[in-house]
């Protein structure tokens, strides 16, 4: 509990008090102002404590237990209230106490394996928080744990009262190697009023029961691709987008959103689950939960540079982490366009391109034969039309924009490109990275003057080209 000095005993009262008391009377105020060190152990409710906590004789009194209108609260990092062996979590203890504006904090809390008088894992004090472990014979602990002979620990407000008016405190607690069963946190609070009287001080305990969380089975990866409806390759480039297949990957289905942003900055990670690429943090996108027919990741790979060979992706859910799964990289070129599987009609795969205007119900519009496919709007596209691709692992850009960063306007891509449709040459008025978007690429590209008809697409990045067999179609 936090203290403020002697109560009952003042200067007058002392004079009056017999020689022979005069020893005892210095000794009270000694202990009392002692405390502004941190309370003595024990006086949190825990199964060796004081019922009463700290609302109790020579420590501080009030109004009765839990009776001052205020609370004590204590909320997990992990938000629930459960622990992983071996596994730290830090804890956010709240006093609420609205009675007086002058409110002095302090706290202790202890934590059994429940039904036993037998410490729990570990407390460690979370730097800058004022607060300190002491073990039950009333020392600091200076080691790791507390002795064998004292073993229990109690976490608690340190050695200056008055820096703490807020009512919050913080530390860490680390569990057991191995699952003990429920736990349980035993914490207490004071709002003292700094009068250096022992009255008008409220005395707040509580308690929170933490049970092992279910082991998280081991992520494992069975296979790894570029973007399936980008080519789906074996190889990528740094910024790509791959597919992750395989069991155990997630908890849930959902995908990214605004909120997941740190500024324009895509997230790492997403509902527990992270990918690492070659060691360094990939950006998530999609998660598919799926017991039946398997888990699905869609990630933008980092970007690193010049690196071609083996790559090591490593998926982590819930602080288990895969076995590493090998894909080869390409240092600078893995470039695949938008052709999605419906877009393969009998042995003819075509391009996904759009039109600048939109259907009647502000639907895209695809440069297609009508009716090709049911439940999209489409038409053909005719020399001089402007027509927009999309593409994922084309490379680097002007301003080397980063992977997970959501691009600028006019980000263009640093190697020069061409397209021909056929054997004729068509103009790309705007190569690069789709505004607004993480890495996805954007081409807009006129159609030169064909004679209707089937044409196939070749497109060439800085020497390098685009490998897949796509067929666009021309009309008049």
């Amino acid at each position: 509990m936090q203290y403020t000095g002697a109560r009952d005993l003042n200067m007058r009262t002392i004079s009056k008090l017999p020689l022979a008391k005069l020893t005892l009377a210095f000794a009270i105020p000694a202990l009392l102002l002692a405390h502004k060190a941190g309370p003595d152990p024990a006086v949190n409710g825990d199964p060796s404590s004081n019922a009463l906590s700290c609302s109790q004789a020579n420590c501080h009194v009030g109004t009765a237990l839990n009776g001052g209108g205020g609370s004590i609260a204590v909320k997990s990092s992990t938000g629930g209230t459960t622990y992983t062996p071996g596994v730290k979590q830090t804890f956010t203890l709240t006093i609420t106490d609205t009675a007086s504006t002058t409110k002095l904090y302090g706290f202790q809390a202890s934590i059994r394996v429940q039904g036993t008088n037998v410490q729990a894992g570990n407390f460690t004090a979370v730097s800058g928080s004022n607060t300190f472990v002491q073990c039950s014979d009333g020392r600091t602990r200076t080691a790791a744990t507390c002795p064998t002979s004292v073993p229990i620990e109690y976490i608690q407000h340190g050695p200056n009262p008055t820096t703490n008016r807020t009512g919050i405190f913080t530390f860490d607690w680390t569990a057991p190697a191995t699952a003990v069963g429920p736990v349980i946190l035993y914490f207490a609070g004071n709002a003292a009023n700094g009068d250096l009287d022992n009255t008008g001080d409220h005395i707040y305990n509580g308690r929170l029961t933490l049970t092992a969380a279910t082991a998280t089975p081991k992520p494992v990866i069975g296979a790894a691709i570029s973007a399936g409806a980008f080519g789906a390759f074996t190889t990528f480039t740094g910024g790509s987008w791959i597919e992750i297949y395989g069991s155990n990957l997630a908890a849930t289905t959902r995908q990214w959103a605004g909120a997941d942003f740190n500024g324009n900055q895509a997230p790492i990670s997403l509902d527990n689950v992270s990918v690492t690429v070659n060691g360094r943090p990939a950006y998530v996108w999609v998660l598919v939960h799926d017991a039946t027919n398997g888990d699905q990741l869609n990630v933008q790979v980092p970007t690193d540079g010049a690196i071609s060979g083996n790559a090591q992706i490593v998926v982590t859910l819930n602080g288990q982490s895969s076995d590493p799964f090998t894909i080869i990289e390409n240092a600078t070129f893995a470039g695949g366009l938008l052709a999605p599987g419906a877009f393969k009609i009998g042995s003819t795969h075509f391009i996904a391109g759009v039109f600048p205007d939109l259907d009647a119900n502000r639907q895209p519009i695809f440069a297609l034969a009508p009716g090709a496919i049911a439940g999209i709007s489409a038409r053909l596209a005719k020399p001089g039309d402007l027509v927009t691709f999309y593409g994922v692992g084309f490379g680097e850009t002007q301003n080397r924009v980063q992977a997970g960063t959501i691009a600028p306007a006019n980000e263009k891509l640093l190697n020069s490109m061409t397209w021909q449709i056929g054997s004729s040459n068509a103009t790309v008025q705007f190569g690069g990275l789709a505004p607004g978007s993480v890495g996805l690429y954007q081409f807009n590209v006129v159609i030169p003057a064909v004679v209707p008809g089937l044409y196939k697409i070749t497109v060439r990045v800085g020497g390098s080209a685009v490998v897949q067999d796509l067929t666009l179609q021309i009309g008049q």
